[in-house]
């Protein structure tokens, strides 16, 4: 594997679905995720889909903010399998 040309390289974007634990068919919308090394903010639509552009190869915390529920906290690394975050 060659070594990037440029940081521009090293960024990537990703996406995943916030839903209930244990039930992959009820999704959460409107709900606030943050990327929070990067100050990253994004929200959940319709289909509780969030994206982040432009983030960081590497490890990141990213915390799911619900009104009615503590936030909660997830550790993922980018690139990674799967950004599905369970709540």
């Amino acid at each position: 594997m060659k070594p990037p040309d440029s940081e521009a390289e090293l960024l990537i974007s990703i996406s995943g679905t916030v839903h209930l634990k244990g039930n992959t068919d009820k999704v959460i919308s409107d709900a606030t995720v943050v990327a929070k090394e990067v100050g990253m903010t994004a929200r959940t639509n319709e289909k509780g889909e969030y994206a982040f552009t432009r983030i960081a190869e590497g490890k990141h915390t990213i915390s799911v903010q619900l009104p009615d529920r503590k936030t909660r906290e997830f550790n993922i690394t980018v690139p990674g399998p799967n950004y599905d975050l369970e709540v």
